[in-house]
């Protein structure tokens, strides 16, 4: 059933895919872009929905840090394959008539006072936290309790990865096909995977550190350039860590 959650993260999506710049990373951001688009005020128990509803749909993977805080990381919200999948489902009638509409028709529907009551009485959609981690891993298991990688103990495996790591930020960073697919996400990805290399020469460290990290990166990589080095080293990479769990 198409609900009003639907419709107005539907709308999110378009917003995020007529974002120039970088993608954001905190609900306030996703809030501005959504309201920048439509001109309208978007409340922060509608903005929860809606990134429950992305989540689902796989366009979000959301890392929480307790220090640094929670984090967006939106990659598939550009991919026109992601958005084909939902052309499959239930949801064909609704992408028509927003994709033929566009801004006006969502407007529209926003200007409907029946629409905010039905969204605000719409539960909330169903997160899994464990479907998120596998979803992330490109569907591989991983164990949901937290695991301490101690580097003597698994010495051959860390530094493999380390080097693969190495290998495919060198390869991101000098590729001028790399760089045009990738615009400014270039220099988030190169970011994290640098900062993947220094968890791993920590003598100790948790997985789920390293997993939250870069296995996002990995999967877009892996997906981005299915056919070619870049996204095979991301799978073999994706592999490696799994390994570790």
């Amino acid at each position: 059933m198409i609900t009003p959650t639907h419709y107005i993260t539907l709308a999110a999506i378009y917003a995020l895919r007529n974002v120039s710049g970088a993608f954001p990373t905190t609900r306030e951001e996703l809030s501005q872009i959504v309201e920048d688009r439509y001109k309208w005020k978007i409340t922060p128990d509608t903005i929860d929905k809606v990134i429950r509803q992305l989540r689902s749909w796989g366009f979000v993977t959301v890392i929480d840090d307790k220090y640094a805080g929670e984090m967006l990381r939106l990659y598939r919200a550009r991919s026109d394959e992601a958005l084909e999948e939902l052309y499959e489902g239930e949801l064909k009638p609704l992408l028509a008539n927003a994709s033929t509409g566009g801004v006006q028709w969502f407007v529209k529907v926003f200007n409907n006072q029946d629409f905010w009551q039905d969204l605000h009485n719409d539960p909330l959609p169903v997160e899994d936290d464990q479907a998120q981690v596998e979803d992330a891993a490109d569907g591989s298991d991983i164990p949901a309790s937290d695991r301490i990688v101690t580097r003597a103990d698994n010495r051959a495996a860390v530094e493999l990865i380390e080097a693969d790591v190495r290998g495919l930020n060198d390869e991101i960073s000098s590729s001028n096909e790399a760089g045009d697919a990738l615009g400014e996400e270039r220099d988030l990805i190169v970011g994290e995977l640098k900062a993947a290399e220094t968890i791993l020469e920590q003598p100790v460290f948790r997985f789920a550190r390293l997993f939250a990290l870069v296995m996002p990166a990995l999967r877009f990589l892996a997906e981005k350039f299915a056919s070619g080095a870049i996204g095979e080293m991301a799978k073999r990479l994706i592999n490696a860590i799994l390994g570790l769990a």
